[in-house]
């Protein structure tokens, strides 16, 4: 993206021209609905998703508790159930994915990335 493009239409372009993603759910993740549509895309478009679980258990993300729970019942109220099911959907979908879970800000999240392109040949 450059400065001063469009942030929805260029980020859904680079979603779909990208071959892989990577996806930091946090326990506010599901408090943004621009993290939650995006996430809803690239799950349509089936791409490679490698999720990261910061200060977040996959299991909460998969069912939806925990710190999502009051989120996305709040969505649900705003822009109705029909269109948070895609949301729901691919956080299902992203929760049930094994991925790399923080759990503590001391634990070195860049260095555990820098051994990803050796994750993705195996």
């Amino acid at each position: 993206m450059d400065r001063g493009d469009e942030i929805a239409p260029s980020l859904l372009e680079a979603i779909e021209d990208s071959a892989a993603t990577i996806a930091v759910i946090s326990p506010k993740y599901a408090s943004s609905r621009w993290c939650l549509e995006e996430l809803a895309r690239i799950c349509e478009l089936r791409k490679l998703v490698l999720p990261v679980f910061f200060e977040v258990d996959p299991s909460d993300v998969r069912r939806l508790k925990g710190p999502f729970e009051k989120d996305i019942e709040d969505l649900e109220r705003r822009f109705g159930v029909e269109k948070v099911v895609r949301w729901r959907n691919a956080m299902e979908r992203v929760g049930g994915i094994s991925g790399w879970v923080y759990n503590h800000r001391g634990q070195n999240l860049v260095a555990e990335f820098l051994d990803l392109p050796l994750l993705l040949k195996s």
